[in-house]
């Protein structure tokens, strides 16, 4: 149980990670943010 949870512990922050940037971006920028965070949704383990 102490291992799922440290492995939920770091899929929430790379979210956040890459939820940030993709707020934090401007208009040219935001393709490159998209598709980042579309790669991290495709990536990440359900």
């Amino acid at each position: 149980m102490n291992n799922s949870k440290i492995t939920l512990k770091k899929l929430l922050y790379e979210h956040n990670t890459e939820a940030n940037a993709l707020l934090r971006a401007s208009y040219s920028e935001l393709e490159t943010a998209i598709t980042r965070y579309l790669k991290f949704i495709e990536d990440s383990p359900l």
